[in-house]
């Protein structure tokens, strides 16, 4: 079999004995619609894996997070796998064996790494004015979805268009679809997952603008937290999943403001105003929706 030392720039001595070497045929580069990877090929010694996993992956102990593709910087490692191929026997001592412990037994393994290509923030910062800044040693991740919410309005709120025009009867009740965006954030290689902060946040929507929404438009819904990987005895990795909803419903006197959860549909609002209108608790004042600094959702 044939070895290739390959890039020479990852953050750890890649000629390392213990490291070992890349196959030849490797890296291989996997590109698809909405998804671009990459996997690598190491022969290790098989006493070393604990070493290369922490040199890749990182150090849960010591909150160092994963070591990024040698040649593509926000492509970043997410599994691995090992296989035993060979065993070699090597002699340790010059001139004659006198005993079998002058030979030193190595099991090699082929060691596949699969890297996933992961947003960078410094830039999405520069488009969506309040982007996440997770923690350093962390990889952050996300996707957006749309969907529509039907809003069943009673029929005393509306009239007949044609004379007479007549408010609608209370059994007739028209609905109006109101744009809804789903964001889902993956934040991998989390050590402290911030329990006390979550628990505040969940039900809030956000205090400031947040990936470009204005304050009061982005509900954090829910999330989970799946542990990914953990060296026996060890610090573990979690990844959490945090889902937000994004409303939006579209003003009715100016059609180009937007208005968000705390805006409620008003019947007949004075002076004109726009039907979505701010409501509050009579005892309290407060309104339905509390707001939060959500960014901090991504803060270890």
């Amino acid at each position: 079999m044939g070895f290739a030392d390959g890039a020479n720039n990852d953050q750890f001595n890649r000629n390392s004995s213990n490291f070992g070497q890349e196959f030849a045929s490797s890296p291989t580069y996997k590109v698809g619609t909405g998804h671009a990877g990459c996997q690598r090929e190491l022969y290790i010694e098989g006493q070393n894996l604990g070493f290369v996993i922490q040199q890749y992956f990182g150090n849960p102990a010591t909150q160092i997070g994963p070591t990024s593709h040698p040649e593509i910087p926000n492509m970043f490692p997410v599994s691995w796998s090992a296989q035993p191929i060979a065993k070699e026997k090597t002699k340790i001592v010059t001139g004659a064996l006198s005993t079998a412990s002058d030979i030193n037994v190595h099991d090699y393994t082929r060691f596949t790494i699969d890297y996933e290509l992961f947003p960078d923030w410094t830039v999405l910062a520069q488009t969506n004015t309040g982007a996440p800044a997770p923690s350093n040693g962390t990889l952050l991740n996300y996707r957006r979805h749309g969907s529509t919410e039907f809003l069943c309005i009673p029929g005393r709120h509306w009239k007949w268009v044609t004379s007479p025009n007549d408010p609608l009867p209370d059994d007739v009740n028209p609905g109006i679809k109101i744009g809804r965006i789903g964001l889902e954030f993956s934040w991998s290689y989390v050590t402290n997952p911030p329990y006390a902060t979550i628990n505040s946040a969940i039900g809030c929507i956000n205090q400031n603008t947040f990936m470009g929404y204005p304050a009061g438009q982005v509900l954090f819904s829910d999330w989970s937290e799946q542990l990914t990987w953990q060296i026996l005895g060890g610090t573990p990795f979690y990844t959490l999943t945090y889902h937000m909803l994004v409303k939006q419903s579209q003003g009715t006197v100016n059609t180009g403001m937007q208005y968000g959860w705390n805006y409620f549909y008003r019947r007949d609002p004075a002076g004109g105003d726009d039907n979505w209108q701010q409501i509050k608790s009579d005892t309290t004042g407060a309104p339905p929706y509390a707001s939060y600094d959500i960014s901090q959702l991504f803060k270890q």
